[in-house]
């Protein structure tokens, strides 16, 4: 077609929009389940070595061991005077034992000879910084020996009062066990027999058998001498009254 000028001009060949791409599905990723993340989480462990865990043991250092003070363990006058200071007169006995109880630290133990306490030991524990230094009291006290008598071990009172409590519980179960025993066996007073019955039946029949047989001939022939002839002749003041007959019972 012409322009509004009456020219005409000449057009390329139209353009083609290009063709709209269809877009591309996206795919829903798929619902994963819990459980197969965990077992992913979790390592495979089965058919694997198991290692075994270490223990380490503390390291135990032994013990120093000290030889004995000379000097300390001479100095029996020094723990006798140290210990008289405690103790009532006549009661520190001989030497005993004397025990080292570090470097220039000695115990020396006495027998006790005091009433109450037998087996315990006066000890006076004795010590100096070096060998140039006096010896010096460090403690004296009264210490249980090997066989002394002592008191128990303390017991709270909750403690006691629970085994307390335990050994009434199992005291009532055996007394409720013996006396359905006791029960168990007393005998049943409907099964006992009627013994009364049974002795008053064999009574009678003692009776019965130990009364004496009566001989009735005699009665008998007193009868038929009533009835003699010569005596019918006579009169009869009075009927004869009948006799009577009568079982005696013991």
């Amino acid at each position: 077609m012409p322009d509004a000028d009456g020219t005409t001009a000449e057009r390329g060949p139209l353009e083609v929009d290009a063709p709209i791409q269809e877009q591309a599905c996206v795919e829903e990723p798929a619902a994963v389940e819990v459980e197969d993340l965990i077992e992913d989480a979790v390592p495979d462990t089965e058919g694997a070595p198991v290692e075994e865990a270490v223990v380490f043991a503390p390291e135990v250092v032994p013990e120093p061991v000290f030889e004995a003070d000379q000097v300390l363990a001479a100095s029996l006058d020094v723990a006798r005077t140290a210990l008289a200071e405690i103790a009532p007169a006549g009661t520190i006995g001989e030497l005993v034992t004397t025990l080292v109880q570090g470097e220039h630290i000695v115990s020396l133990q006495f027998a006790n000879l005091m009433r109450g306490y037998p087996g315990w030991l006066w000890t006076a524990t004795l010590s100096r910084i070096d060998e140039t230094e006096d010896v010096t009291v460090l403690e004296v006290e009264l210490l249980p020996g090997e066989g002394a008598v002592l008191a128990p071990d303390w017991v709270p009172w909750s403690v006691r009062l629970a085994d307390y409590h335990a050994a009434q519980d199992v005291l009532g179960e055996e007394i409720e066990d013996a006396d359905d025993d006791d029960l168990d066996d007393e005998p049943d007073l409907d099964d006992e027999p009627d013994l009364d019955d049974d002795s008053e039946e064999d009574e009678s029949d003692d009776d019965s058998d130990d009364a004496p047989d009566q001989d009735y001939s005699d009665d008998l022939d007193e009868d038929d001498s009533d009835d003699d002839p010569e005596e019918d002749d006579e009169p009869d003041s009075a009927p004869a009254p009948a006799a009577r007959r009568r079982r005696r019972r013991r």
